[in-house]
């Protein structure tokens, strides 16, 4: 059976999806990368359950599963689960809290706590630039499945 992987599309009204950087992995030739929230779902756990684990993980971002919306067919995506949540001013973790980082400008400070496979967060407007900046993440599936959302929102729009 494939392994499966789920990831958290993060999404805020007026900032846009948040992006976490991964450090470089010389190991792997891969260089540091934007990627989006998540993780490999562990044969004793299930994708939503991975998906609010790797957010808190790896953003200090507490969300309940109930605020995670499942969108995109993981079959097309082989085996990569999607949950959209709908980020608030009030999910950004206490800037005094340790490892905090601050992450995009403007009047308000959002702020998440990273983990050491991190070195920066960012929130991006346009889906297709965020699609752009992920591209050398998850074998660029995750990148299509962005382009893909965006592709489903301007379709509902129209």
């Amino acid at each position: 059976m494939r392994q499966q992987r789920a990831f958290v599309i993060a999404l805020h009204a007026t900032r846009g999806v948040l992006l976490i950087k991964g450090r470089p992995l010389p190991a792997k030739n891969k260089p540091a990368h934007w990627q989006l929230p998540g993780g490999n779902v562990d044969r004793k756990s299930n994708p939503i359950d991975t998906a609010v684990s790797e957010l808190k993980e790896e953003t200090g971002i507490r969300a309940t599963k109930a605020r995670l919306i499942p969108i995109l067919d993981p079959k097309t995506y082989k085996g990569r689960h999607y949950f959209l949540l709908a980020l608030t001013n009030a999910d950004s973790v206490n800037s005094r809290s340790k490892g905090a980082v601050k992450s995009g400008l403007g009047e308000f400070d959002f702020w998440v706590r990273l983990s050491e496979e991190h070195v920066a967060a960012t929130f991006v407007k346009d889906l297709n630039d965020c699609a752009e900046k992920v591209m050398l993440h998850s074998k660029g599936y995750n990148s299509r499945a962005l382009m893909d959302l965006a592709t489903s929102l301007l379709a509902k729009d129209s």
